[in-house]
């Protein structure tokens, strides 16, 4: 579980390098 809000972390992270 705790991997997935990992997972989330690094999706968040890349989303708001993006912009």
């Amino acid at each position: 579980m705790d991997s997935n809000k990992n997972f989330f972390l690094f999706i968040q992270t890349v989303y708001q390098k993006s912009i």
